[in-house]
């Protein structure tokens, strides 16, 4: 059994043939979707800087912060709701990072259609947490002093571990990956497919 997810995602999708003689051509009738990770709600997210230079051109764009307090599923469906929301007169971009990564990935293989979705252009997954977080296996208490002891994190996060509980139990490594393993196993061949031809990962 593959244990490493990040391993599989690899076998999966990447290692699936894609034609790209056709690649997308952004351009200004494009609408782009910022989805955040953990605390993106909370801090302002990753995305922010993008929006001075959004505000100058023509593209369009939105930022989309799903809850530090759901668990991987809840906002893999908050996600999917949020994309077919969205307007179809332009072809979309979908760009999400770190945990906002995990979950998008985890909706498409939960609603392959999203994907098929015709002005869904391409979906960008940046430093995606398919492996879940090390922290994850700290117990609350020690969560609380690990908190205290960075200056770099916020106080809040310390009063808000409690509450965090269900996020952070879903990021535990192992639960992290059988989310995973359970919803690709259940992909056919085709849906696999049209997944890989519209998804990008990316790593730094």
């Amino acid at each position: 059994m593959i244990k490493n997810i990040a391993a599989l995602l690899i076998l999966v999708f990447v290692s699936i043939p894609v034609d790209a003689s056709e690649p997308p051509h952004p351009g200004d009738s494009h609408h782009y979707v910022f989805i955040d990770g953990m605390l993106g709600e909370l801090s302002g997210g990753n995305f922010l800087h993008f929006v001075e230079y959004f505000e100058n051109t023509q593209y369009g764009m939105s930022i989309h912060r799903p809850s530090s307090y759901a668990d991987l599923e809840e906002n893999a469906e908050s996600i999917t709701k949020h994309i077919n929301s969205l307007p179809t007169s332009k072809p979309i971009v979908v760009v999400a990072h770190s945990r906002g990564a995990a979950e998008l990935l985890l909706a498409l293989t939960k609603k392959p259609t999203l994907s098929s979705k015709n002005n869904i252009s391409q979906f960008v997954l940046v430093q995606g947490a398919y492996e879940g977080s090390p922290l994850a296996n700290m117990s609350q208490k020690t969560v609380q002093a690990w908190c205290k002891r960075f200056v770099r994190f916020s106080k809040s996060l310390c009063k808000m571990s409690d509450k965090m509980s269900s996020a952070i139990r879903t990021m535990i490594p192992e639960v992290t990956r059988k989310l995973f393993q359970d919803s690709i196993r259940k992909l056919s061949a085709l849906e696999m497919e049209i997944i890989s031809r519209k998804v990008s990962f990316v790593r730094s």
